[in-house]
């Protein structure tokens, strides 16, 4: 920890996040997690400043119910990289929190990498938990296959938070109508062209079915199946004309209850 004359300033980024069904824009639960960390860590809530790059919205005015007593807003315009536009806001924070990726916008969770590269910064993701002493960070971390392990790196960096993360923030309405946002004055960057090109949302489409026919032998012939090579009495229709092909296609089929008509 910094000591008293320098206090540890902790900045999270927040984004909206949208409903994984009804499509409806809300706050991002993976950033969510990240202000529970943050919270968690420092002394006191006026140390956590939370910004948004964006435009002020009914999703971000969530945060203020999750107990965020003041919202930063970053205005980005058309054209500017959201890395570019908060850039000059997060350059003197001792530790940058985020969600791991958006929910339901450019969900490439590249932007706490890109960031922490133009900072110079280092970077660890996919936290569940932290510590803070001496300067010093440790983070718990998820891995796959159920593993975790100790990281520890040296302040300033940027934090990745795990869904997995805990989520201890409770949604209080009364906290909208409390709670504060501003908008931070416009930095005048020139649009590089190089965001990217417009994003696509689309329905996930449904993989085909594969049909397959129930096997209706005894539990000894399959397991005599397993250990020998048998033919499965399969049908090749090689021959005859298209009708008389399709016939059988839809023979085999109602024969193994795989259509009902």
């Amino acid at each position: 920890m910094t000591d008293d004359e320098h206090p540890l300033r902790i900045v999270v980024l927040v984004s909206e996040g949208r409903h994984p069904v009804s499509g409806v824009s809300r706050w991002s639960r993976n950033d969510a997690r990240a202000l529970s960390l943050a919270y968690s860590v420092a002394s006191g809530k006026p140390t956590v400043q939370v910004l948004h790059a964006g435009h002020d919205s009914p999703a971000t005015r969530d945060y203020l119910a999750l107990g965020v007593n003041h919202l930063d807003i970053v205005p980005v315009a058309e054209g500017v990289d959201v890395v570019d536009a908060l850039e000059a806001h997060v350059h003197n924070a001792d530790l940058i929190l985020c969600g791991l990726c958006a929910e339901g916008q450019e969900d490439s969770g590249m932007v706490p990498y890109l960031l922490a590269q133009r900072l110079g910064l280092p970077l660890l993701p996919s936290a569940l938990d932290l510590a803070i002493d001496a300067g010093g960070i440790t983070i718990g971390q998820f891995l796959p296959k159920g593993r975790r392990r100790r990281v520890t790196t040296t302040l300033p960096c940027v934090v990745t938070v795990h869904p997995m993360a805990p989520l201890t923030l409770k949604y209080a309405y009364a906290g909208t109508r409390t709670g504060t946002i501003t908008t931070l004055p416009h930095t005048p960057i020139h649009a590089t062209g190089q965001r990217g090109m417009d994003w696509t949302v689309s329905p996930i489409n449904a993989r085909p079915i594969k049909l397959a026919a129930h096997e209706r032998r005894s539990g000894h012939a399959r397991m005599l199946s397993a250990t020998t090579t048998e033919s499965r009495a399969g049908v090749v229709v090689d021959q005859g004309s298209a009708q008389e092909k399709a016939t059988a296609v839809i023979t085999y089929l109602r024969k193994h209850g795989l259509i009902d008509y």
